[in-house]
């Protein structure tokens, strides 16, 4: 859904239909704070990711290599084999050392792999495995960096252990940048609704969002609107998601009220 959403954003902004817009607002609501809380940052807001999902969008498949034997039924002669899953649990490892051993400590960085697929039954030697994560910093040229060592290493281990693997990456969202006047401004119109105590700074969060190519193309603000539930705060992405509908008047009523700023003339 997230690739799906980045291509629909480049597609309008590749189409010239932003061309009459002056400037970008968006909001989403952030059912970790608690409701009647605004919270935004100026300047980068969230990081620049690089989802790595499965065949034909961003993924890791090993697989033998064509020289060497891959039927899969010879179990009982693994030297007669090349284990898939063997080689991807080595990579899985291996991948976290980019991390911890050949990026600065200060510099923010998340490598998730958090999907893998191999194998059809516990008695047969898997012949391709699929490994599907993502990789999340703040620093463009850290990213590009660690894309590449990710390819190199993977498909280093998996030549070494007599496979092959193919890496690939095609969803990427640059990271969510306010404008500070942007920023500002909804800052003040939040304010106007909610009282000093409900507008919050926050520090820049590791997530993925589409209206990043928006706000790359145009100035504006995007922000966090706090929905917890009265139960307390939960997280997205989870089973126990759940939104108090009530933020979303407050939310209508900060974007009116920074739209209405907007329009006031000079």
């Amino acid at each position: 859904m997230f690739a799906e959403n980045l291509k629909i954003a480049l597609r309008a902004i590749t189409a010239n239909k932003m061309r009459s817009i002056l400037t970008v607002l968006g909001v989403m609501i952030g059912v970790a704070a608690v409701i009647a809380v605004v919270s935004l940052v100026q300047g980068m807001q969230y990081k620049i990711s690089a989802d790595l999902r499965d065949i034909g969008s961003n993924y890791i498949e090993v697989f033998p290599d064509p020289g060497e034997q891959r039927n899969p039924f010879l179990q009982k002669m693994p030297d007669l084999t090349v284990d898939a899953v063997v080689i991807a649990a080595q990579i899985v490892t291996a991948l976290q050392t980019l991390v911890s051993r050949e990026t600065s400590p200060r510099a923010p960085v998340v490598a998730t792999l958090g999907s893998i697929h191999g194998g059809s039954a516990f008695n047969i030697i898997a012949g391709e495995v699929v490994i599907q994560g993502t990789l999340r910093t703040f620093d463009a040229a850290i990213r590009e960096r660690l894309l590449q060592r990710m390819a190199e290493l993977a498909s280093g281990i998996a030549a070494a252990m007599r496979g092959s693997c193919e890496f690939r990456l095609e969803s990427a969202a640059p990271p969510v940048v306010n404008d500070a006047a942007m920023a500002g401004l909804v800052a003040e119109a939040a304010t106007d609704v909610l009282g000093a105590d409900g507008v919050v700074p926050f520090e820049p969060l590791m997530v993925g969002e589409d209206v990043a190519y928006f706000l790359d193309a145009r100035p504006g603000c995007f922000f966090l609107l706090g929905g917890a539930p009265d139960s307390g705060p939960v997280l997205h992405h989870t089973a126990e998601f759940q939104v108090d509908e009530r933020c979303l008047l407050i939310g209508y009523r900060v974007m009116s009220a920074a739209v209405l700023r907007l329009l006031e003339p000079d």
